[in-house]
C-alpha cells in the first residue's frame, strides 16, 4: 500500500492487478501504463506478470486480459495504524469478472478487520458489484487467538465502505447508475472522469430502468427525486459525485459546461460536488494548468466531501 497523489484519497492498494478495456472511458487508462512499467520493474514485477503487451505495427500498449490476485497484498491494511482514506483496486477492478466472489469476500474481511481506516471502491462493473451483493448480507470474521478468539457477523452495508462507479458519458450513466443503487453502501459515489460529454443525471428512463433491474420500487433511492439521507447509514442514492478531466497524452477536451452541468444538478439535489481537474489538452481553457486548482474558474473551486467524511 502507498501513498497517492489523487485528490481524494490518501493511500492506494491493490490486491488484484490486470483488466481489460469496457467503455470509452479506458481509452487512455493511465493504470495500463504504469502496469506495464511496473511489470519491468524487478520489485514488483511479479505482480503484474503478464498484464500488458504491445499490439499491432505500432506496438500499441494494451491489456492482455489476464488477471493477477495477489494475496501477500491482502494484510496491507493491517500494517498502517493512522487512520487512512484508501482508494481500493486503483490498478484494476475489484469487480471484474475474472475476480472470484471468494477472493472479493476476502478483501471485504480485511476491510471489516482494519476498520479504522475508509475504503473507496470504484468499478467500471457495477453489475457484478450488484450481482456480488445480491445474495450476500454479511462478511463473518474472528479476532484473537485460540481459546479467546471471537467470531461475528459484520452485515452490508459496512460504515468504513464507500462504493462508486464510473460513469464519462450519458449511455455509460444510463447504464450504470441503477446498478449502483441496488448495493448497499455507507457512501455511493460516482466518478465522472474523464467527463467526455454533457450529462443528465435526472433520468427520466432510469426508475423504470431500476424497477426492472432490481425488481422493486425506486422510491428514496435514486438522488435527484429525494437527496442524501444524513441520518441513515445507508443513506439514499447517490451521496457523493467526483469530476474530472482526463490527464495524460491524448487526453480528450472537455467543456467547463459540460462541468458546471452536473455542479448545478448536484446543488439542486443537495449532493457533494469534487471538482478534481480540466483536461490535460484542454481546447476551452488551455491557459490554465489542468492541475493547478487555484487558477480554476471561480466556480469550479469545489471540493466537497460526503457526509460520513
Amino acid at each position: 500500500m502507498s501513498k497517492t497523489s489523487i485528490e481524494w484519497s490518501e493511500k492506494v492498494w491493490n490486491p488484484v492487478t490486470g483488466c481489460d478495456k469496457v467503455s470509452p472511458g479506458c481509452d487512455n487508462c493511465y493504470a495500463l501504463t504504469m502496469s506495464n512499467r511496473n511489470q519491468h520493474n524487478p520489485k514488483v514485477g511479479d505482480k503484474y506478470a503478464g498484464t500488458t503487451h504491445k499490439v499491432g505495427e505500432r506496438g500499441k500498449l494494451a491489456w492482455t486480459g489476464k488477471i493477477n490476485l495477489i494475496e501477500s497484498a491482502l494484510g496491507y491494511p493491517l500494517t498502517v495504524k493512522k487512520p487512512s482514506l484508501i482508494f481500493v483496486n486503483s490498478m484494476s477492478d475489484l469487480f471484474h469478472d475474472d475476480v472470484p466472489f471468494e477472493f472479493i469476500d476476502k478483501v471485504f474481511t480485511v476491510m471489516a478487520l482494519c476498520d479504522w481506516h475508509t475504503y473507496q471502491i470504484l468499478t467500471k462493473r457495477p453489475d457484478r458489484m450488484a450481482a456480488y451483493f445480491r445474495n450476500k448480507k454479511y462478511i463473518e470474521i474472528s479476532k484473537g487467538e485460540d481459546a479467546e478468539r471471537v467470531s461475528a457477523k459484520i452485515y452490508f452495508p459496512f460504515p468504513n465502505v464507500w462504493l462508486m462507479t464510473s460513469v464519462e458519458d450519458q449511455k455509460r450513466a444510463d447504464e450504470r447508475i441503477s446498478y449502483l443503487l441496488q448495493c448497499p453502501a455507507a457512501v455511493r459515489g460516482l466518478s465522472i472522469e474523464p467527463l467526455l460529454e454533457a450529462i443528465d443525471l435526472k433520468f427520466p428512463t432510469l426508475r423504470e430502468a431500476h424497477e426492472e433491474a432490481a425488481g422493486m420500487a425506486l422510491e428514496g433511492m435514486f438522488f435527484g427525486m429525494n437527496g442524501i439521507n444524513p441520518s441513515s447509514k445507508t443513506g439514499n442514492g447517490i451521496h457523493w459525485i467526483i469530476c474530472g478531466g482526463e490527464s495524460g497524452p491524448g487526453a480528450r477536451p472537455m467543456h467547463p459546461d459540460w462541468v458546471r452541468s452536473i455542479r448545478d444538478q448536484c446543488k439542486a439535489a443537495n449532493v457533494p460536488f469534487f471538482f478534481k481537474q480540466l483536461s490535460k489538452n484542454d481546447l476551452y481553457l488551455p491557459e490554465i494548468d489542468y492541475k493547478d486548482y487555484d487558477k480554476f474558474p471561480k466556480d469550479l473551486q469545489i471540493r466537497q466531501w460526503p457526509n460520513s467524511r
